[in-house]
């Protein structure tokens, strides 16, 4: 009983963080929503990659990390080995029809079910700073959901 009480509110706030994470790729957020997001997105960033596609259809995943230089933050390009995505990952949908010829997405991932506070942290930040989920990839015999945008929030994208 107890179980199904809760339902409502845990599909509220999964909406509420959908519509949050829309609103902030589409810009239409006050700066006091800008800041929670980026704090947030400090708490507990969730694994990020730069995503490519070549004009042959080649997919390219390049790790990057949020790393922190006081007082703020920076997106960096992450060691190869930096990445818990193996070469074998499933996605659902497939991430090669996400992601056209010659452009540039970023993935996020969380696991979908946390096993830690900190990726706990990073579902939540996965939903209200980068929208939700997309769809999911399997690896490392675990689930992860992830999201995909045009743009990385908070700080800037490395040249």
């Amino acid at each position: 009983m107890a179980a199904a009480a809760l339902a409502p509110t845990v599909m509220s706030g999964a909406t509420f963080a959908a519509v949050q994470g829309a609103r902030a790729t589409t810009g239409d957020e006050s700066p006091k929503e800008t800041e929670e997001r980026c704090d947030q997105l400090m708490r507990g960033a969730p694994a990020v990659s730069e995503v490519k596609r070549s004009p042959e259809g080649r997919i390219t995943i390049r790790p990057m990390a949020l790393v922190r230089k006081d007082p703020e933050a920076e997106w960096m390009y992450a060691n190869a080995g930096a990445s818990n995505l193996p070469h074998d990952a499933t996605f659902t949908p497939r991430l090669a029809d996400a992601v056209a010829s010659d452009e540039t997405r970023y993935l996020a991932y969380a696991p979908a079910i946390a096993d830690t506070a900190a990726e706990s942290e990073q579902a939540t930040t996965l939903a209200v700073v980068f929208g939700g989920g997309e769809g999911t990839v399997r690896a490392n015999e675990r689930t992860y959901n992830y999201a995909l945008v045009p743009k990385l929030p908070c700080y800037p994208a490395p040249e």
